[in-house]
């Protein structure tokens, strides 16, 4: 029975040193497998900002072939100008209206006084909802690339993001001479730049959960 005894205390002692050896060897493996992770995930980004780089250079021969096209850029400013002409003008058609018809039923000055509080309130109401969509696309973004930073992988993700903004341009003045559709190669660019970015950051995040 002693025997026994001092045979199942072995056993249990052996089994214990087994289990930790294998929990240590395991921590090893991990820290030696995230460190090699982490130095060719710097390494591909070194080589993404390389082609960062080419992808400028044939931009800019892209721009310069395609003069007609690239000329065209200031034309988007001027139109976002008339945008805000427009919209001005509308707003002003709108109040008008609405001065014109409380009029008939109260004074003017009482009719002044319940547009601007009118307005008051939407124009609040509008900057609180774009104030908690921006903040909540912040948060979001600012998380994002914190994890990015935690796993070691936010000089590649930069690099990736910059290098699709460049590709962009190429990308634009071809859909901008291409296409048979009257949209500024401008903005092709935001639309394919931003397009191009959900599409990679919502696959990484995928990627590792």
């Amino acid at each position: 029975m002693k025997a026994k005894a001092l045979e199942a205390d072995f056993n249990k002692h052996i089994s214990v040193e087994a289990n930790y050896i294998r929990k240590q060897l395991k921590a090893d493996m991990q820290m030696q497998l995230q460190e090699k992770l982490r130095t060719q995930t710097a390494t591909l980004g070194i080589w993404t900002w390389v082609i960062v780089f080419i992808s400028v250079v044939q931009a800019s021969y892209i721009l310069l072939v395609n003069k007609d096209v690239a000329t065209t850029i200031p034309d988007w400013f001027l139109n976002r100008g008339r945008n805000v002409m427009n919209v001005a003008k509308l707003l002003c058609r709108v109040y008008q209206w609405c001065y014109e018809c409380l009029t008939k039923y109260v004074h003017s000055y009482v009719a002044v006084g319940i547009i601007a509080l009118v307005s008051v309130g939407i124009v609040a109401g509008v900057f609180a909802l774009v104030k908690m969509a921006f903040d909540r696309i912040i948060e979001k973004w600012d998380d994002r690339w914190q994890y990015y930073k935690n796993t070691g992988v936010a000089e590649l993700r930069k690099a990736v993001s910059v290098a699709l903004c460049v590709i962009s341009v190429t990308l634009s003045m071809l859909s901008a001479s291409l296409i048979p559709v009257d949209i500024n190669v401008l903005s092709w660019w935001l639309i394919l730049s931003a397009g191009l970015n959900l599409l990679y950051h919502g696959s990484c995040k995928g990627s590792y959960h």
